[in-house]
């Protein structure tokens, strides 16, 4: 069996899909897309992080990588891709515009016949050394014309030349590690055509695995999906971004799948400040106010939460946490505002069997002050809760 991995290298493909959405012209889309602001963090997260996990990750495979660019990429970043060339055999370069045959086939070309499983990867994200590994077992006959799509991964923030925060995603057919099998013979490949992630199932039969982690998606302020419609992304903006995901608390996790992240994984692991935290608490009313004190204003809150309940009872709405401010806010991502002046902005809690645990997280566009977090009762069937845990981070 091959495996085959293409990254296209800042590839300038004249009237694509993002040059045409963009607010470029083309001098200016050009211009944005060799200059040093967004190629030195490319070069970087390429050169340093993601080709050696996929010498790590290739094992005793049939791996071939394929960096495909444009004849017009300034010269200091084609010698980059000859030194890695020549450092990592594994890797075949490609000058797009220049040469007319499939590079799949420059690959493949007088080998013995074999399944395929070929996928893409930006190249600013990353792939787990396992990945290989868990493709393998689809990589056969049996799968030919079908694609694999992991959902699960990890969102990373690059920032400064590290990954400071690490969060647990699943995506519905994301595009890092997404593969297509086939099967090489004969100086023939049968590879079903690529179409978008978006509405890959629509178009061809997925098998979707979402067990173990397979890559990491790397969120920073020059990727290109901040500057398609604006070129002002901010590290604010990006950390409200990545609230919508729960932080990644499985560093061994993490380890196993990207080691080269060792030092940016152990001090994430080691940087968890908490803004408010309790423990052991039990209440029997059904609001229950507790006032925050001298804390300071920030525009992104996590909370964390393990609550028992005497009763064994399954709720969709067993309680309901809301927060009062120090300031008139009109709008908050991850909080529902409630007309009852009471409540105010809150989050339903549910509770399984006698349990009501895990973690939200809420941010808005200006810093505020959390003054106080009202713990109700909401389900009439429950009489008192323990309070085990509650940070806010």
């Amino acid at each position: 069996m091959y495996f085959i991995g293409q990254t296209r290298f800042s590839l300038y493909v004249p009237n694509s899909v993002a040059w045409n959405v963009s607010n470029f012209t083309e001098q200016e889309y050009i211009a944005h897309l060799f200059s040093d602001e967004r190629m030195n963090v490319r070069a970087k997260i390429f050169s340093e992080l993601s080709i050696p996990l996929m010498d790590k990750m290739k094992g005793n495979f049939k791996f071939y990588h394929i960096i495909s660019y444009s004849s017009i990429l300034p010269n200091k970043w084609k010698e980059l891709l000859s030194s890695l060339a020549k450092k990592y055999p594994f890797i075949y370069l490609h000058e797009a515009d220049k040469t007319k045959e499939n590079p799949i086939y420059s690959v493949l070309k007088d080998k013995n016949e074999g399944s395929v499983a070929f996928f893409r990867l930006d190249d600013d994200d990353l792939l787990s050394i396992n990945y290989l590994n868990n493709l393998s077992k689809y990589n056969n006959p049996a799968f030919k014309n079908m694609a694999i799509s992991f959902g699960k991964g990890i969102a990373g923030f690059y920032k400064d030349g590290n990954y400071i925060d690490f969060r647990d995603v699943v995506q519905k057919y994301p595009s890092m590690g997404q593969a297509y099998i086939g099967y090489w013979k004969d100086n023939t490949l049968e590879l079903p055509p690529l179409y978008s992630h978006h509405n890959l199932d629509q178009n061809i039969p997925v098998i979707v695995d979402s067990i173990k982690t397979m890559y990491l998606q790397t969120y920073h302020a020059t990727q290109d999906t901040h500057y398609r419609f604006s070129n002002n992304a901010t590290g604010i903006s990006i950390e409200a971004e990545l609230a919508k995901f729960p932080k990644s608390k499985n560093y061994k996790n993490l380890l196993d799948s990207f080691p080269l992240l060792e030092n940016n994984i152990l001090t994430f692991s080691n940087n968890k400040k908490k803004y408010y935290s309790i423990r052991n608490i039990n209440l029997t009313e059904k609001y229950n106010i507790l006032s925050l004190d001298k804390m300071e204003e920030k525009n992104i809150f996590e909370i964390e939460f393990d609550i028992t309940l005497p009763e064994n009872l399954v709720s969709p709405k067993a309680l309901l946490m809301s927060f009062s401010f120090n300031k008139e806010i009109h709008n908050i991502n991850g909080l529902t505002l409630s007309n009852n002046n009471k409540i105010g902005w809150y989050k339903y809690l549910s509770s399984i069997n006698g349990t009501s645990s895990g973690t939200f997280s809420f941010s808005t566009d200006t810093n505020i002050k959390i003054n106080e977090v009202n713990l109700v009762i909401w389900d009439d069937r429950f009489k008192s809760i323990n309070i085990n845990s509650l940070d806010i981070l």
